[in-house]
């Protein structure tokens, strides 16, 4: 049975791949996937409305920053394959001190209510193993690259 992963908000590993296969005919694997969005042929992200990062130095009156939502993921600590207590496939996870581009909310002793705020925060995500997400628009347009590349050639003359 296909899904319709054009549907959904977010992708976890297994379902990006699936949704690749599909698109492509191809089956990567994923470390394949990671190496792709290591050369940022697509992004990676991360649900870090929990995580609380340490505050920049340059910003002097803020206090404390929390994560809010999805969050690009530039750079992590350590990625690894774990197994999902939802899914028989494993699962692409990050762990460990995180760059991440995105909105987080942000107290300052100046206000009493916290604002959202863009841009560039390093998170602790502790000994906490995060699921990386994937948008199936971004999907689509990886299998549209990797189809059109000479990579997708060769793999596609080694089959015939």
């Amino acid at each position: 049975m296909e899904r319709n992963y054009r549907q959904q908000a977010w992708l976890d590993s297994a379902e990006a791949l699936d949704f690749l296969h599909e698109l492509t005919g191809l089956a990567r694997s994923a470390d394949e996937l990671l190496k792709l969005c290591e050369a940022e042929r697509c992004t990676a992200y991360i649900d870090c409305g929990f995580a609380v990062g340490p505050v920049p130095e340059d910003l002097l009156f803020v206090r404390k920053i929390r994560g809010a939502g999805h969050c690009e993921l530039l750079e992590a600590g350590e990625v690894a394959l774990s197994p999902s207590a939802s899914r028989s496939e494993p699962l692409l996870r990050v762990s460990g001190h995180v760059l991440v581009r995105g909105m987080v909310w942000v107290w300052s002793d100046d206000k009493a209510s916290a604002s959202r705020e863009e841009g560039i925060w390093r998170l602790d995500l502790s000994h906490l193993c995060r699921t990386l997400y994937f948008k199936p628009a971004e999907i689509e347009a990886l299998a549209v690259r990797l189809q059109a590349g000479p990579l997708a050639n060769r793999e596609q003359r080694a089959s015939a």
